[in-house]
């Protein structure tokens, strides 16, 4: 099965996830799946770190 690259479906979060091509949400971890299900918002990824895009 082919994977692709692409970012990880928590809004809050940059980073960038493999994932086999043709599935659903895409999130870097368990705790962001579960924020954006809840709808919690914050400065920072669920999964603790700063958006990857930034320094």
């Amino acid at each position: 099965m082919r994977e692709i690259g692409v970012e990880c479906t928590y809004d809050i979060c940059n980073c960038t996830v493999t994932s086999p091509i043709g599935t659903g949400e895409v999130f870097c971890g368990e705790t962001c799946r579960d924020a954006s299900e809840s709808g919690i918002e914050a400065d920072n990824c669920a999964c603790g770190h700063p958006p990857c895009d930034e320094p």
